[in-house]
């Protein structure tokens, strides 16, 4: 909007318009000279501007005003101190429609093709975290090692948010506002996905997730490639409950995660006439005595298994502590759908065997395009790696990604959303796709219980993948957990 109150020529309209205010324009909101507005709702939010001769009223307007509001003694308007966010000095509308124009504009170049990438590589959730950077970057140097994406090269800002849930939204703008960036790949937490989104929607941006969570959320700038409920927590009750016994115990990480999934969980066992014991949660950074005070009151209580949506660091204090009071995991295992390979690496096979994880991916899966994977991610980065379902998520979504760009010719999100909706990939796992309603991911659930080499040996899988059901609208438990046998207790089943 100019002093004057006046509004540059040509249509807009608000990114957010469930919370727009409407009211009729009257004629001193139109410019004194050129074509008026139609007469619309006034918005608050962000306009999304549709025609190009806006650009250079926009951006002279921007800079006008910009050059009113900067300080006199020559400090700079820089949006950012030591990483967190502060507001822009001259941040209103006509600025942000201005810049994001211009952002739009440059992602029609033939430059290459930026993407943010928000993994910590330091921190309690870094040992998975830094599989998905490892993930993005293999996926974008295969992309690239084929031509790029039109001709254009795939290239990645990595920052580092070192597990801070804190961090997140203030890089995600930082990537946006200093490196030009739409695209973003990054969160593990919920925690930090959810401080990112309010950034990719007010800009418009496009927020690629790969990891398993609680579900009851949508956003139209998020692409989930992690499972919802009813691919990871219904099976795992289902089967648990089916093969072991209803009394659980469950521990969790202080966070949105655990919360929702253990609500999940605790109405499954109510259904079934279960009894949950406990429900115990910890903080992420809880010390090795918490950890052991916890198994030793498990141990107290001997229930049928315990259910554990702890993360981090404290997976491995949890199963050690388990190994410490002398728990046996065949008969009363440790139930997770977080727990994976990658953790696994870290506290030693000896202490993650016999316990059950739920996932769409398991790095046994045996496919084609999963021997292949593994091949291509050892010979970059070593021998000694492991895959996990957060690597692997993280894999496919990029070649979707670099598969969208092609079919729209180009990178901008608006494009992006016309084609990533019902997008088809042959992932390591196997066929997914991209629900065109809920932008969650079909993905193929199973079963496996960790082995004596630090992989999962599968117990079962899905005969089909399964459509994400975020919302759980259902609380049955999938039919082909029928198949599994019941003689799943006891130390004779060891190989």
């Amino acid at each position: 909007m100019m002093s004057d109150g006046s509004k540059p020529e040509g249509s807009w309209q608000c990114r957010r318009q469930r919370k727009c205010k409407g009211r009729a324009r009257s004629s001193a909101d139109q410019r004194p000279t050129g074509r008026a507005f139609e007469n619309q709702p006034k918005c608050r939010g962000i306009p999304l501007l549709r025609m190009p001769g806006q650009a250079r009223f926009l951006l002279e307007l921007a800079s006008v005003q910009s050059k009113r509001k900067t300080p006199q003694h020559g400090a700079q308007c820089t949006p950012f101190v030591h990483g967190h966010m502060q507001k822009p000095r001259f941040g209103d509308a006509s600025f942000l429609a201005a810049f994001h124009l211009s952002l739009a504009m440059a992602h029609t170049k033939d430059g290459p093709i930026k993407i943010g990438v928000l993994y910590s590589t330091t921190g309690v959730t870094s040992t998975v975290e830094e599989t998905q950077q490892r993930a993005v970057i293999m996926a974008a140097e295969e992309v690239n090692r084929d031509g790029g994406v039109l001709g254009r090269e795939i290239e990645l800002v990595c920052l580092n948010p070192e597990s801070n849930p804190r961090r997140y939204a203030g890089l995600a703008e930082q990537l946006i506002l200093e490196h030009d960036v739409r695209l973003l790949f990054g969160c593990y937490m919920s925690s930090t996905r959810k401080a990112v989104i309010p950034i990719v929607e007010r800009h418009n941006a496009l927020l690629f997730y790969a990891t398993p969570y609680e579900g009851f959320e949508y956003s139209r700038n998020v692409i989930y490639a992690g499972a919802a409920p009813n691919q990871n927590s219904l099976p795992l009750a289902g089967f648990m409950l089916s093969n072991f016994g209803s009394r659980v115990w469950m521990v969790g990480s202080d966070y949105i995660c655990p919360y929702e999934s253990n609500r999940v969980m605790s109405d499954l066992i109510l259904e079934r006439g279960g009894e949950k014991i406990s429900e115990t949660y910890l903080p992420l950074d809880a010390t090795w005595e918490s950890y052991l005070d916890v198994a030793r009151r498990i141990k107290s209580a001997m229930p049928d298994f315990i259910f554990s949506t702890v993360v981090g660091e404290g997976i491995t204090l949890l199963h050690r502590a388990f190994a410490t009071v002398g728990l046996d995991p065949y008969a009363v295992p440790i139930a997770s759908h977080m727990t994976s390979e990658a953790e696994i690496a870290i506290m030693g096979a000896d202490l993650a065997e016999g316990h059950i994880t739920c996932a769409a991916y398991f790095q046994s899966v045996d496919t084609p395009e999963n021997r292949h994977a593994i091949a291509r991610y050892r010979e970059r980065f070593g021998e000694q790696l492991v895959t996990n379902m957060c690597w692997e998520a993280a894999y496919f979504q990029m070649h979707m990604l670099a598969d969208a760009i092609r079919r729209v010719g180009s990178d901008d999100p608006e494009h992006l959303l016309r084609v990533l909706p019902g997008l088809e990939y042959d992932a390591p796992q196997g066929r997914v796709r991209i629900d065109e309603h809920n932008h969650h991911t079909y993905l193929q659930p199973r079963i496996g219980r960790a082995n004596a080499h630090g992989q999962f040996d599968i117990l079962v899988s899905a005969p089909e993948r399964a459509k994400a059901d975020p919302y759980v609208v259902s609380h049955s438990t999938p039919d082909w957990l029928g198949t599994v046998g019941k003689n799943m207790q006891g130390s004779e089943d060891r190989e």
